[in-house]
């Protein structure tokens, strides 16, 4: 497996084309101890590779103003939402 910098996902040389299916693998996508990215079930650990960063953010929306206090939220490829800011560092 592996998921590319243009935020891509391939396996065995061929690109994962259905977004349903890389959202199911998105959701049991951890980052080990050991620095490296697996795919992780309750039968089965696969690693991937992954070229820059697992997901990316395609739209960045902030709550506040610039400081400490502010919030950041992130549109991800996959369309999850996800939260920087004092809460969630």
């Amino acid at each position: 497996m592996e998921i590319r910098a243009d935020g891509s996902w391939w396996h065995e040389g061929g690109r994962i084309n259905r977004e349903r299916l890389v959202k199911l693998f998105s959701r049991i996508l951890r980052k080990d101890e050991d620095g490296k990215t697996y795919l992780v079930t309750p039968y089965e650990k696969v690693i991937v590779h992954v070229e820059d960063a697992p997901f990316l953010a395609v739209r960045v929306d902030r709550a506040g103003e610039p400081g400490p206090g502010q919030t950041l939220a992130f549109l991800t490829n996959l369309g999850d939402l996800t939260l920087a800011g004092p809460e969630a560092p």
